[in-house]
């Protein structure tokens, strides 16, 4: 189970070469910070820590790999989204991987990797090769019963089981959301179910379907149209952001989990299905979970910020339309 992961993160090796695969992009990302912990061990990380984007190739982290650590037994080297490596960017890395420099770890970070590409079998092959999986229904609702407590709440017993049927197990999105109810209820120590209803029930998924359009069409035009006919209608900006980021758990459940999966955490009409199916296939490589970045910065802006809602919200899309390729 990924959880499991977690709770061993420690006991992962410290090997050359380290990959972390898969969807549910808050254990890699706590995995990251443990392995680069425990690899620099208080060294300066100034000065042993580099991090390569592979949109634009290889090369140069591999190059960073095998310079020696500064005052450090080791230095840590992390290559971001992987799976955008493409063949013909990826030999100097393959031919790294048949003799990696022991002193240094080389991260891998991906969403997914293409298993037909040489230098990936290669990988799987040479380095500690680590698949992080969506998590299971019943750790998603001990997740969720956690955030909450860590909010400082409870929730009647049908919340919990209604929060991911409707935003499936994707632990950041519950993680979220678990915030988002718990501002929503302000004082009161209980969340219940009309909260939740009030919160994130789908009277305006037409409209979000209209609006993540926009979204991944970059047309900002359209986009603060639709925007602002929800908050005209007098919607509240955090139902509409839990809306969208509601959206956006289904369209990546479908792209890395497939229909089946996100059927079996989601439930809606076949006819509302299809329409997701549609979306989640015509913005395919455009959804990756760093979607979730803006709406996450936006979710603490409307908790703390002393701007208008609105402007706070615009600003969300608005820079998750700059993260889009």
């Amino acid at each position: 189970m990924s959880l499991s992961l977690l709770k061993s993160a420690d006991r992962i090796p410290l090997a050359p070469v380290v990959a972390l695969v898969g969807p549910e992009s808050y254990i890699r990302r706590k995995l990251r910070r443990s392995l680069i912990d425990r690899a620099l061990a208080g060294a300066i990380q100034d000065m042993n820590f580099s991090t390569y984007d592979a949109s634009e190739g290889a090369d140069k982290a591999v190059q960073a790999c095998r310079d020696y650590p500064c005052f450090a037994a080791r230095r840590v080297v992390l290559l971001r989204e992987a799976g955008e490596l493409k063949a013909k960017d990826a030999e100097a890395l393959s031919t790294y991987l048949k003799d990696p420099q022991p002193t240094t770890l080389l991260l891998i970070d991906a969403e997914k990797l293409d298993g037909r590409l040489e230098w990936v079998k290669k990988l799987k092959k040479t380095s500690e090769y680590l698949e992080v999986e969506p998590v299971e229904r019943a750790e998603a609702l001990g997740w969720v019963r956690e955030a909450l407590r860590e909010e400082g709440k409870r929730a009647e017993p049908e919340v919990i089981d209604t929060l991911v049927d409707w935003l499936g197990t994707s632990l950041e999105a519950l993680k979220l959301a678990a915030a988002q109810c718990a501002l929503y209820v302000g004082e009161r120590p209980e969340v219940k179910l009309r909260d939740l209803e009030s919160l994130l029930v789908k009277v305006t998924d037409e409209n979000v379907f209209e609006v993540v359009d926009a979204l991944f069409a970059k047309n900002e035009k359209a986009l603060h149209r639709s925007l602002g006919a929800l908050l005209d209608s007098g919607e509240e900006p955090l139902k509409i952001l839990s809306l969208i980021h509601r959206h956006l758990s289904i369209l990546l459940t479908l792209k890395f989990s497939g229909s089946r999966k996100a059927m079996g955490s989601f439930r809606m009409p076949p006819l509302v299905w299809r329409k997701y199916e549609q979306q989640a296939k015509a913005h395919a490589r455009q959804l990756t979970p760093s979607l979730w970045a803006p709406v996450a910065r936006a979710d603490l802006r409307l908790k703390g910020s002393s701007l208008p809602r609105p402007l706070l919200l615009k600003r969300c899309v608005d820079e998750i339309i700059g993260l889009l390729a």
